[in-house]
This record gives structure tokens, C-alpha cells and sequence, in this order.
């Protein structure tokens, strides 16, 4: 999904210092606006921009993540494999463990590190991943590609033989007995 010449902002810019929340009281919140362009997700999967705003609120078992996001991309369509912009609008609901409290709990990806920054990029990152799971097509009538040659049909023909449906099979045979010699079934 990377494209030459397009710069991505790493994924750093998706770590939040929640020292504050960490060592605050239960039910101490903070809101976090984000409007990020061209984000990398990780190796191989970056974003068009994540936009919506987060709300963190400190509890007794760990820094609760709630929040809207908008994450745009490049998709592809699931008949002609072109691409085509898309957007995944989700609710995000997750608990992040605290440094204190993670031994008590195991590790977890979604944790706060022990010097205050949360890493939203494992939480975005299986949420794109989901979103990217959705079929969709660049146009409704999408023509999709020649099982035969591989030919986008919505930019030419190819002179491949339509291929005949198993289920349809004898009633094909049928037909080609009862249809004279190089002439037409209507004669």
C-alpha cells in the first residue's frame, strides 16, 4: 500500500504520554483529538489519515480507551483487484493494564509501558485489519477479471471462451446434439 514518492508519518505519532492518567486518581478522564494524515500501521500496511478523538479514563483495573475513529485507505476491489479509496468507521472500546497492575493480570499487548505511553498502534492496527476484511467493488457493475488470462474486464475484452458452469453442463451437451452441423438451432 506504500506509493513512491508518499511520505508516512511513523507510527510514534500513535503513542499518547499518559503518565498523568497513569498516576492519577479513579475517574480522572482526558480527551485526545486525533487527526493524523498517512499513518504507517506497521510493516506493510499504512493509512490514508485516522481521524475522531479518544476519551482515557483512569479506573481501578487499568486505563479505559473509548472513542470514534475514522481511518481512511486504499482498498481493493474484490472483483478486478483495483484499487479504491475506503474508509472503516469504528467504536473503540478497549482497557489498557497499567504498569502496576500488569503482573497481577499477565502481559497484554494492549498495556501501558512503565514510562507512561500508550501504543494505540496494535489496537489500530487489528482494526484495520478487520475493516480490510470487508468485500467491495470499485463500481456496481464491475466486470472483474478473465478467470482465463487474467484480462481486467472493465478496461477490455479478452477473446477467452466464456467458461461453462458444471451444473449446466448436460443441459449443454443436449443442446450441442440437437443443434445441426454448423447451422442454427432456430433452422
Amino acid at each position: 500500500m506504500h506509493t513512491s514518492g508518499t511520505r508516512y508519518l511513523p507510527s510514534s505519532v500513535l503513542k499518547l504520554n499518559v503518565g498523568f492518567l497513569m498516576h492519577g486518581t479513579v475517574g480522572m478522564t482526558r480527551e485526545f483529538p486525533l487527526d493524523l494524515p498517512r499513518v504507517s500501521l506497521g510493516e506493510e500496511l499504512t493509512v490514508a489519515g485516522v481521524r475522531g478523538a479518544l476519551r482515557l479514563s483512569r479506573t481501578s483495573e487499568g486505563l479505559w480507551v473509548q472513542g470514534q475513529l475514522c481511518i481512511s485507505y486504499v482498498g481493493e476491489c474484490s472483483r478486478c483487484l483495483a484499487d479504491i479509496p475506503r474508509t472503516a468507521d469504528f467504536q473503540l472500546e478497549e482497557l489498557f493494564s497499567l504498569p502496576c497492575i500488569l503482573p497481577r493480570s499477565g502481559p497484554t499487548e494492549f498495556a501501558v509501558h512503565e514510562d507512561g505511553m500508550l501504543d494505540l498502534l496494535p489496537l489500530l492496527r487489528a482494526e484495520q485489519l478487520i475493516a480490510a476484511e470487508t468485500k467491495a467493488l470499485c463500481r456496481e457493475d464491475c466486470a472483474g477479471l478473465c478467470p482465463e488470462c487474467g484480462q481486467n474486464r472493465n478496461e477490455a475484452r479478452c477473446g477467452c471462451a466464456a467458461p461453462i458452469d458444471p451444473s449446466w453442463s448436460s443441459l449443454a451437451a443436449q443442446w450441442q446434439r440437437h443443434v445441426p452441423q454448423g447451422g442454427n438451432a432456430d433452422e
